[in-house]
């Protein structure tokens, strides 16, 4: 077996940042004999969230299950105003893992002076981060969304990591119905270069292993698009979930979501290559 390996893939600086914002506050917590929490996920990998537990960082999804006194991280993703007063209101310190790009994005909705709108997935943490810079933005999720839409003019904010083609879909299907989205922002680059990257070892590759979380919507795109291909695609979790199957292609593309540690990929495909004669 080959393995072949996307140019861009696993960790975003988003995403290395939230990690050390975390670390840094373990760190003074234990100095000072005080909890730290996070709130929710802080970003969907389920080894990074492993990793944050063992240093002694609590879960919670909201102000009431923390004592005061205490830290608590905000996700990568953001989180609504309300709950951000929460927290606050209550004494607790704060320690804002929230990527630079969403905090800017949540800025830009709250801003706006006319009829707002939130392109995600409704129901994702970053896009509840956004509304709740926003209650009265409508959130499309689709271009069947559309209806809840008055033909006219509407700020939007995207989730960072949309995919492209469904925004187009969006963009167009509006253009027919009499609606004029103005984008204030747009998909992340990091997002964009990772498919991209994903892209250009697909056509060289006779199976696709995406590696990270079944909860990290980045990372399930980028196995939609492995998938799309007509390539066999396989999302790894873990060493242990490499698929049998995996092993009987010649050679397999390696990609990453954006919340994968690279000691998770590392491992991977440490695994992978006891099968291998070459790694590129």
């Amino acid at each position: 077996m080959k393995l072949v390996k996307a140019s861009s893939m696993g960790f975003c600086r988003g995403v290395k940042r939230a990690l050390d914002k975390a670390e840094e506050a373990a760190s003074a917590a234990s100095l000072r004999s005080i909890t730290v929490y996070v709130y929710g996920d802080i970003v969907h990998s389920d080894a990074v969230m492993e990793h944050l537990s063992s240093l002694g960082i609590l879960r919670i999804e909201n102000a009431e299950e923390a004592e005061v006194p205490g830290i608590v991280i905000i996700r990568a993703h953001g989180i609504p105003d309300d709950e951000r007063e929460a927290f606050l209101s209550r004494g607790f310190e704060i320690a804002d893992a929230t990527c630079p790009v969403v905090l800017s994005n949540q800025e830009k909705i709250r801003r706006a002076e006319g009829k707002a709108i939130i392109i995600g997935k409704n129901g994702h943490p970053e896009v509840l981060a956004l509304s709740g810079a926003r209650r009265d933005a409508v959130i499309i999720s689709s271009a069947d969304d559309l209806n809840l839409l008055s033909p006219g003019s509407y700020d939007a904010v995207l989730q960072t990591t949309f995919p492209e083609d469904r925004l187009s879909l969006i963009l167009e299907e509006a253009g027919k119905q009499g609606i004029n989205i103005n984008l204030l922002n747009g998909i992340c680059q990091a997002s964009v270069m990772r498919r991209r990257a994903l892209c250009d070892i697909i056509p060289s590759s006779d199976a696709v292993a995406v590696i990270g979380s079944d909860n990290s919507s980045n990372t399930l795109e980028l196995l939609a698009i492995a998938k799309e291909s007509g390539k066999p695609a396989f999302l790894i979790s873990s060493p242990d979930t490499i698929p049998e199957e995996l092993y009987s292609f010649a050679v397999v593309g390696i990609t990453a979501g954006a919340s994968a540690p690279d000691s998770l990929v590392d491992a991977v495909v440490r695994k992978l290559s006891e099968s291998s004669h070459n790694v590129s």
